[in-house]
């Protein structure tokens, strides 16, 4: 089972109800959200997201070993996310063979990396917004 952290929708404390989440999008990352470091940034990309995109909901599995990754990226498929993120390009080997046998699921990469298939998209840094994501569609990425 993959443990993740992360947010969902559930009553906000204040007897408001969060609307369920339209579009999901999970991380797969090497270290935790507390390492000043490169998995920081994406817990942080993934909080912005949810700030910029309302309805999107948005989790990431820490401290994931390469050789274990591919199980990791079929599970979140299989658990339905709309989008799943491999941060880093020590996951390139097994994001492009998620992506091959999961291709309902949008799969990119957070890395600077040469990806030989089609299935995965690289990710560019710039900033995301409601604007370049439509959470109720299937984003394009190049």
């Amino acid at each position: 089972a993959v443990g993740a952290v992360g947010c969902s929708s559930e009553p906000d404390g204040g007897g408001n109800v969060v609307r369920e989440a339209t579009f999901r999008v999970a991380a797969v990352g090497p270290q935790t959200c507390d390492d000043a470091s490169w998995t920081e940034a994406a817990c942080d990309g993934l909080a912005a997201i949810e700030r910029e995109l309302p309805g999107t909901s948005t989790t990431i599995v820490e401290r994931v070993a390469p050789a274990d990754a591919y199980p990791v990226f079929i599970e979140l498929a299989d658990a339905g996310y709309d989008l799943v993120l491999a941060h880093g390009s020590e996951y390139a080997d097994s994001v492009e063979r998620a992506a091959r046998d999961r291709p309902r699921t949008s799969f990119g990469i957070l890395a600077q990396h040469v990806l030989r298939g089609a299935e995965v998209r690289r990710i560019s840094t710039a900033p995301i917004t409601a604007e370049t994501i439509d959470p109720e569609s299937t984003p394009t990425f190049t």
